[in-house]
């Protein structure tokens, strides 16, 4: 029988409440227990320490509301379709805050991407993920994109570009840097997303 996922959920949104409150550093996996209610057996065995847990606040976003994925749905252009799925997660980043971001990308920096792959478990997240490669595919049918490569590997490859593009955002505290422009300006070109020449 599978772990019940709302339980996970609830223990990492608690927990990004008190980092954002407190700070990580001064927040325990005891405090993180008390405010969800939980035992530490129960932490542990979804999360194997702090940092673990920190590592999915990337990976895992919020669940799309059921008016979230309506709004989606109307949507005429696949492309746009994904890149409204961007969106959230770049707000969620940016709901975050610099501090929490910059833990996150040096908790990750602790593991290699092939090791990355094998540890994660992306069950709760695989109908996210399955969303995201359907659009890419349907906006490379439609030539919204010029990319022809697998859909996947351009999900894993817009990923990677957000990982990039946070990092210098989280990293240069004193400078604007509007992340959601920056991230589609380079993501569109990894895309070759098509110009519209009425835009």
């Amino acid at each position: 029988m599978r772990p019940d996922n709302s339980t996970k959920v609830k223990i990492r949104k608690i927990a990004l409440t008190l980092f954002k409150e407190r700070g990580f550093d001064n927040v325990t996996i005891n405090d993180i227990c008390e405010e969800s209610g939980i035992s530490k057996h129960t932490f542990y065995y979804y999360f194997a320490s702090k940092e673990g847990l920190l590592k999915t606040v990337m990976t895992l976003p919020d669940d799309l509301s059921s008016d979230e994925v309506a709004k989606l749905m109307m949507l005429d252009s696949p492309y746009q379709q994904y890149c409204e799925i961007l969106k959230k997660r770049i707000r969620h980043f940016e709901s975050c805050g610099k501090d929490i971001v910059k833990k996150i990308l040096v908790a990750r920096l602790t593991v290699s991407f092939d090791e990355q792959k094998e540890k994660e478990d992306f069950t709760e997240e695989r109908p996210f993920l399955e969303m995201q490669i359907g659009f890419i595919k349907k906006a490379q049918e439609r030539g919204e994109i010029g990319n022809m490569g697998e859909p996947k590997n351009l999900m894993h490859a817009a990923f990677c570009v957000l990982i990039g593009i946070s990092q210098v955002w989280a990293t240069h505290p004193g400078t604007k840097f509007d992340l959601e422009k920056e991230y589609f300006k380079i993501l569109d070109t990894v895309m070759m997303k098509k110009v519209d020449k009425n835009e």
